[in-house]
Protein backbone atom coordinates (compact mmCIF):
# COMPACT_ATOMS: atom_id res chain seq x y z
CA UNK A 1 0.00 0.00 0.00
CA UNK A 2 1.22 3.49 -0.88
CA UNK A 3 -0.33 6.42 1.00
CA UNK A 4 0.22 9.99 -0.23
CA UNK A 5 -0.76 12.60 2.32
CA UNK A 6 -1.68 16.24 2.00
CA UNK A 7 0.40 17.66 4.84
CA UNK A 8 2.90 16.99 7.59
CA UNK A 9 2.63 13.72 9.50
CA UNK A 10 2.18 15.84 12.62
CA UNK A 11 -1.32 16.89 11.55
CA UNK A 12 -4.07 15.16 13.58
CA UNK A 13 -5.89 14.07 10.43
CA UNK A 14 -2.72 12.42 9.14
CA UNK A 15 -1.97 10.69 12.45
CA UNK A 16 -5.41 9.24 13.08
CA UNK A 17 -6.52 8.41 9.54
CA UNK A 18 -3.16 7.31 8.16
CA UNK A 19 -0.17 6.83 10.48
CA UNK A 20 -1.84 4.82 13.26
CA UNK A 21 -3.94 2.86 10.77
CA UNK A 22 -0.96 1.93 8.60
CA UNK A 23 1.11 0.91 11.61
CA UNK A 24 -1.78 -1.28 12.80
CA UNK A 25 -2.23 -2.90 9.38
CA UNK A 26 1.45 -3.78 9.27
CA UNK A 27 1.73 -5.06 12.84
CA UNK A 28 -1.46 -7.10 13.01
CA UNK A 29 -2.24 -7.93 9.37
CA UNK A 30 1.17 -8.02 7.70
CA UNK A 31 0.37 -5.28 5.17
CA UNK A 32 3.47 -3.33 4.18
CA UNK A 33 3.23 0.32 3.21
CA UNK A 34 4.97 3.45 2.05
CA UNK A 35 3.66 6.64 3.67
CA UNK A 36 4.65 10.03 2.33
CA UNK A 37 3.70 13.56 3.35
CA UNK A 38 4.95 16.49 1.23
CA UNK A 39 7.98 18.36 2.44
CA UNK A 40 10.79 20.55 1.16
CA UNK A 41 13.36 18.23 2.71
CA UNK A 42 15.59 16.63 0.11
CA UNK A 43 15.16 13.08 1.40
CA UNK A 44 11.37 13.40 1.23
CA UNK A 45 11.48 14.79 -2.30
CA UNK A 46 13.75 11.93 -3.38
CA UNK A 47 11.41 9.42 -1.71
CA UNK A 48 8.41 10.94 -3.50
CA UNK A 49 9.96 10.72 -6.94
CA UNK A 50 11.22 7.20 -6.24
CA UNK A 51 7.65 6.17 -5.41
CA UNK A 52 6.25 7.84 -8.53
CA UNK A 53 8.81 6.19 -10.81
CA UNK A 54 8.24 2.83 -9.12
CA UNK A 55 4.46 3.06 -9.53
CA UNK A 56 4.84 4.09 -13.17
CA UNK A 57 7.21 1.27 -14.07
CA UNK A 58 6.28 -1.69 -11.87
CA UNK A 59 4.18 -4.55 -13.16
CA UNK A 60 2.87 -5.26 -9.66
CA UNK A 61 -0.50 -3.88 -8.68
CA UNK A 62 -0.56 -1.50 -5.69
CA UNK A 63 -3.19 0.07 -3.51
CA UNK A 64 -2.66 3.83 -3.67
CA UNK A 65 -4.40 6.20 -1.27
CA UNK A 66 -4.38 9.96 -1.81
CA UNK A 67 -5.51 11.76 1.33
CA UNK A 68 -7.00 15.26 1.16
CA UNK A 69 -4.69 16.51 -1.59
CA UNK A 70 -6.39 19.62 -2.97
CA UNK A 71 -3.78 22.12 -4.13
CA UNK A 72 -2.51 23.10 -7.57
CA UNK A 73 1.25 22.72 -7.10
CA UNK A 74 3.72 20.18 -8.43
CA UNK A 75 2.78 17.58 -5.77
CA UNK A 76 -0.88 17.52 -6.76
CA UNK A 77 -0.19 17.72 -10.49
CA UNK A 78 2.22 14.79 -10.29
CA UNK A 79 -0.34 12.66 -8.47
CA UNK A 80 -2.92 13.51 -11.13
CA UNK A 81 -0.45 12.38 -13.78
CA UNK A 82 0.10 9.15 -11.85
CA UNK A 83 -3.64 8.45 -11.67
CA UNK A 84 -4.10 9.14 -15.37
CA UNK A 85 -1.21 6.93 -16.46
CA UNK A 86 -1.66 3.95 -14.13
CA UNK A 87 -5.37 3.81 -13.31
CA UNK A 88 -5.69 0.51 -15.19
CA UNK A 89 -2.83 -1.02 -13.20
CA UNK A 90 -3.21 0.23 -9.63
CA UNK A 91 -6.29 0.70 -7.44
CA UNK A 92 -6.68 4.30 -6.33
CA UNK A 93 -8.53 5.66 -3.31
CA UNK A 94 -9.17 9.28 -2.35
CA UNK A 95 -9.64 9.93 1.37
CA UNK A 96 -11.35 13.02 2.79
CA UNK A 97 -12.32 13.72 6.41
CA UNK A 98 -13.09 17.44 6.43
CA UNK A 99 -15.15 19.90 4.37
CA UNK A 100 -12.06 21.78 3.21
CA UNK A 101 -13.90 22.60 -0.02
CA UNK A 102 -16.12 25.01 1.93
CA UNK A 103 -13.11 27.19 2.65
CA UNK A 104 -11.60 27.04 -0.84
CA UNK A 105 -12.21 29.37 -3.76
CA UNK A 106 -11.74 26.42 -6.11
CA UNK A 107 -12.40 22.80 -5.18
CA UNK A 108 -11.80 21.45 -8.68
CA UNK A 109 -8.75 19.42 -7.66
CA UNK A 110 -10.72 17.57 -5.00
CA UNK A 111 -13.50 16.86 -7.47
CA UNK A 112 -10.98 15.71 -10.09
CA UNK A 113 -9.44 13.17 -7.75
CA UNK A 114 -12.86 11.95 -6.64
CA UNK A 115 -13.99 11.51 -10.24
CA UNK A 116 -10.89 9.61 -11.38
CA UNK A 117 -10.10 7.27 -8.48
CA UNK A 118 -11.76 3.88 -8.10
CA UNK A 119 -13.08 4.53 -4.60
CA UNK A 120 -13.69 7.57 -2.41
CA UNK A 121 -13.46 7.13 1.37
CA UNK A 122 -14.88 9.81 3.65
CA UNK A 123 -15.37 10.39 7.36
CA UNK A 124 -19.02 11.45 7.48
CA UNK A 125 -22.39 11.29 5.75
CA UNK A 126 -22.14 14.98 4.82
CA UNK A 127 -18.89 14.26 2.98
CA UNK A 128 -20.37 11.15 1.36
CA UNK A 129 -23.16 13.24 -0.14
CA UNK A 130 -20.57 15.65 -1.51
CA UNK A 131 -18.46 12.79 -2.89
CA UNK A 132 -21.43 11.04 -4.54
CA UNK A 133 -21.76 13.95 -6.94
CA UNK A 134 -18.38 12.92 -8.33
CA UNK A 135 -18.16 9.17 -7.78
CA UNK A 136 -20.88 6.59 -6.98
CA UNK A 137 -18.22 4.49 -5.22
CA UNK A 138 -18.13 6.64 -2.09
CA UNK A 139 -18.17 5.06 1.35
CA UNK A 140 -17.81 6.16 4.97
CA UNK A 141 -14.96 4.76 7.02
CA UNK A 142 -14.81 6.61 10.28
CA UNK A 143 -11.63 7.91 11.88
CA UNK A 144 -10.26 5.45 14.41
CA UNK A 145 -9.17 6.04 17.97
CA UNK A 146 -6.11 4.40 19.47
CA UNK A 147 -7.19 1.60 21.84
CA UNK A 148 -6.63 2.13 25.55
CA UNK A 149 -7.34 0.31 28.78
CA UNK A 150 -7.71 3.62 30.60
CA UNK A 151 -11.15 4.58 31.85
CA UNK A 152 -12.37 7.73 33.52
CA UNK A 153 -12.69 7.82 37.30
CA UNK A 154 -16.35 8.12 38.22
CA UNK A 155 -17.36 9.63 41.54
CA UNK A 156 -20.16 11.85 42.79
CA UNK A 157 -17.94 12.95 45.68
CA UNK A 158 -15.15 14.61 43.66
CA UNK A 159 -15.51 18.06 42.04
CA UNK A 160 -17.87 17.93 39.06
CA UNK A 161 -15.41 18.23 36.18
CA UNK A 162 -16.37 18.47 32.54
CA UNK A 163 -13.98 18.95 29.65
CA UNK A 164 -13.30 19.92 26.06
CA UNK A 165 -10.37 18.85 23.90
CA UNK A 166 -9.30 20.26 20.56
CA UNK A 167 -8.72 23.56 18.82
CA UNK A 168 -10.18 26.42 20.84
CA UNK A 169 -10.42 29.26 18.35
CA UNK A 170 -12.62 30.34 15.44
CA UNK A 171 -15.72 28.18 15.02
CA UNK A 172 -14.48 25.80 17.73
CA UNK A 173 -14.48 28.57 20.31
CA UNK A 174 -17.77 29.96 18.99
CA UNK A 175 -19.48 26.59 19.41
CA UNK A 176 -18.45 26.59 23.07
CA UNK A 177 -19.35 30.26 23.51
CA UNK A 178 -22.83 29.88 22.05
CA UNK A 179 -23.87 26.62 23.72
CA UNK A 180 -21.72 25.53 26.64
CA UNK A 181 -20.67 28.73 28.33
CA UNK A 182 -24.21 30.16 28.77
CA UNK A 183 -25.42 26.75 29.99
CA UNK A 184 -22.76 26.48 32.70
CA UNK A 185 -23.73 29.84 34.14
CA UNK A 186 -27.28 28.50 34.62
CA UNK A 187 -26.16 25.49 36.69
CA UNK A 188 -26.41 26.12 40.44
CA UNK A 189 -23.58 23.93 41.72
CA UNK A 190 -19.77 24.25 41.39
CA UNK A 191 -18.27 23.04 38.13
CA UNK A 192 -14.69 22.70 36.94
CA UNK A 193 -14.37 23.29 33.19
CA UNK A 194 -11.12 21.88 31.81
CA UNK A 195 -10.04 22.83 28.31
CA UNK A 196 -7.24 21.07 26.44
CA UNK A 197 -5.97 22.74 23.29
CA UNK A 198 -6.58 26.43 24.04
CA UNK A 199 -3.33 27.87 22.74
CA UNK A 200 -4.40 31.42 21.91
CA UNK A 201 -4.36 34.08 24.66
CA UNK A 202 -7.49 35.88 23.38
CA UNK A 203 -9.84 32.92 23.73
CA UNK A 204 -8.35 32.05 27.10
CA UNK A 205 -8.94 35.55 28.40
CA UNK A 206 -12.46 35.76 26.97
CA UNK A 207 -13.37 32.49 28.65
CA UNK A 208 -11.95 33.50 32.02
CA UNK A 209 -13.70 36.88 31.84
CA UNK A 210 -17.02 35.22 31.01
CA UNK A 211 -16.93 33.04 34.11
CA UNK A 212 -15.62 35.65 36.51
CA UNK A 213 -17.55 35.62 39.78
CA UNK A 214 -19.52 32.49 38.85
CA UNK A 215 -19.61 28.91 40.13
CA UNK A 216 -17.43 27.79 37.20
CA UNK A 217 -13.68 27.31 37.63
CA UNK A 218 -11.80 27.30 34.32
CA UNK A 219 -8.61 25.25 33.97
CA UNK A 220 -6.50 25.27 30.81
CA UNK A 221 -4.44 22.08 30.53
CA UNK A 222 -1.34 21.66 28.42
CA UNK A 223 -0.31 18.57 26.49
CA UNK A 224 3.46 18.29 26.19
CA UNK A 225 3.48 15.63 23.49
CA UNK A 226 0.48 15.28 21.18
CA UNK A 227 1.96 12.05 19.85
CA UNK A 228 1.66 10.47 23.30
CA UNK A 229 -1.84 8.98 23.47
CA UNK A 230 -1.29 8.00 27.10
CA UNK A 231 -0.61 11.62 28.10
CA UNK A 232 -3.67 12.85 26.18
CA UNK A 233 -5.97 10.20 27.66
CA UNK A 234 -4.65 10.60 31.20
CA UNK A 235 -5.38 14.33 31.04
CA UNK A 236 -9.08 13.52 30.47
CA UNK A 237 -9.44 10.55 32.79
CA UNK A 238 -11.31 12.36 35.57
CA UNK A 239 -13.91 14.11 33.42
CA UNK A 240 -17.54 13.37 34.20
CA UNK A 241 -18.75 14.61 30.80
CA UNK A 242 -17.01 15.40 27.51
CA UNK A 243 -18.18 18.39 25.47
CA UNK A 244 -18.53 18.43 21.68
CA UNK A 245 -20.97 21.22 20.70
CA UNK A 246 -21.49 21.98 17.01
CA UNK A 247 -23.51 24.50 15.03
CA UNK A 248 -25.51 23.06 12.15
CA UNK A 249 -23.22 24.06 9.27
CA UNK A 250 -21.66 22.11 6.41
CA UNK A 251 -18.23 22.23 8.05
CA UNK A 252 -19.58 20.94 11.38
CA UNK A 253 -21.80 18.27 9.80
CA UNK A 254 -18.78 17.02 7.84
CA UNK A 255 -16.68 16.34 10.93
CA UNK A 256 -16.05 12.72 11.90
CA UNK A 257 -17.10 13.11 15.57
CA UNK A 258 -13.54 12.57 16.73
CA UNK A 259 -13.96 14.42 20.03
CA UNK A 260 -16.99 12.28 20.82
CA UNK A 261 -15.02 9.13 20.04
CA UNK A 262 -12.11 10.22 22.23
CA UNK A 263 -14.50 10.67 25.15
CA UNK A 264 -16.36 7.39 24.64
CA UNK A 265 -13.04 5.56 24.29
CA UNK A 266 -12.32 6.53 27.90
CA UNK A 267 -15.81 5.82 29.20
CA UNK A 268 -16.66 9.53 29.37
CA UNK A 269 -20.28 10.20 28.38
CA UNK A 270 -20.27 12.61 25.44
CA UNK A 271 -22.46 15.69 25.16
CA UNK A 272 -23.31 17.32 21.83
CA UNK A 273 -25.86 19.14 19.75
CA UNK A 274 -27.87 17.01 17.32
CA UNK A 275 -25.53 17.66 14.41
CA UNK A 276 -23.70 15.43 11.94
CA UNK A 277 -21.79 12.35 13.02
CA UNK A 278 -21.97 13.29 16.71
CA UNK A 279 -25.57 12.16 16.82
CA UNK A 280 -24.58 8.90 15.11
CA UNK A 281 -22.21 7.87 17.91
CA UNK A 282 -24.06 9.35 20.88
CA UNK A 283 -26.98 7.26 22.10
CA UNK A 284 -29.01 9.85 23.96
CA UNK A 285 -29.28 9.14 27.70
CA UNK A 286 -27.25 5.92 27.31
CA UNK A 287 -23.64 6.77 26.51
CA UNK A 288 -24.11 10.53 26.53
CA UNK A 289 -26.57 13.29 25.83
CA UNK A 290 -27.87 15.28 22.87
CA UNK A 291 -29.28 18.76 23.19
CA UNK A 292 -30.70 21.56 21.05
CA UNK A 293 -29.87 24.72 23.00
CA UNK A 294 -28.10 26.01 26.09
CA UNK A 295 -31.22 25.63 28.25
CA UNK A 296 -31.40 21.90 27.48
CA UNK A 297 -27.68 21.58 28.10
CA UNK A 298 -28.00 23.24 31.51
CA UNK A 299 -30.84 20.83 32.39
CA UNK A 300 -28.93 17.71 31.42
CA UNK A 301 -25.78 18.83 33.27
CA UNK A 302 -27.92 19.46 36.34
CA UNK A 303 -29.49 16.03 35.91
CA UNK A 304 -26.16 14.26 35.55
CA UNK A 305 -24.73 16.17 38.49
CA UNK A 306 -27.54 14.84 40.67
CA UNK A 307 -26.78 11.19 39.88
CA UNK A 308 -25.10 8.86 42.34
CA UNK A 309 -21.72 7.28 41.66
CA UNK A 310 -23.44 3.98 40.80
CA UNK A 311 -25.73 5.67 38.27
CA UNK A 312 -22.83 7.47 36.63
CA UNK A 313 -20.90 4.20 36.38
CA UNK A 314 -23.74 2.78 34.25
CA UNK A 315 -23.32 5.67 31.80
CA UNK A 316 -19.54 5.28 31.83
CA UNK A 317 -19.65 1.56 31.08
CA UNK A 318 -22.11 2.17 28.26
CA UNK A 319 -19.82 4.84 26.83
CA UNK A 320 -16.81 2.52 26.90
CA UNK A 321 -18.75 -0.36 25.34
CA UNK A 322 -19.99 1.85 22.52
CA UNK A 323 -16.43 2.60 21.38
CA UNK A 324 -15.89 -0.75 19.68
CA UNK A 325 -17.04 0.28 16.15
CA UNK A 326 -14.29 2.91 15.86
CA UNK A 327 -11.38 1.04 17.38
CA UNK A 328 -8.32 0.66 15.13
CA UNK A 329 -8.91 -3.03 14.51
CA UNK A 330 -12.46 -2.49 13.29
CA UNK A 331 -11.45 0.41 11.05
CA UNK A 332 -8.56 -1.67 9.68
CA UNK A 333 -11.04 -4.43 8.80
CA UNK A 334 -13.31 -1.89 7.12
CA UNK A 335 -10.40 -0.78 4.94
CA UNK A 336 -9.36 -4.35 4.11
CA UNK A 337 -12.93 -5.29 3.16
CA UNK A 338 -13.24 -2.22 0.93
CA UNK A 339 -9.91 -2.96 -0.75
CA UNK A 340 -10.94 -6.56 -1.32
CA UNK A 341 -14.23 -5.45 -2.91
CA UNK A 342 -12.33 -3.24 -5.34
CA UNK A 343 -9.99 -6.05 -6.36
CA UNK A 344 -12.73 -8.53 -7.26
Amino acid sequence: MVWFNFYSKEAPSVRYRATYLLDHLKEFHGISFQHLAPSKKLNVIIHFWWLIIHLLTTNKQHIVVIQRVSGFGWYSRTLKFLVNRTRNKHTFFYDLDDAIYEEMADDSQIRWFMEHVHQVVVGSEELRQYALRCNPNSQIITTAVVPTTLMTTVSSDSPFTIGFIGCFWGTHYQNMRDFVMPALRKVNFPIVLEIIGAEKPLERQLTCDYFQNTNVTVVFKQIQNWFDESEINTAMCHWQLGLAPLHDTVVCRAKSAFKVKQYLNLGIPAVSTRVGENQVFIQDKKNGFLFDDSDQLAELITYYGSLSTEERIVFSKSAKASSQPFQLEQVAKDWMNLIASQQQ
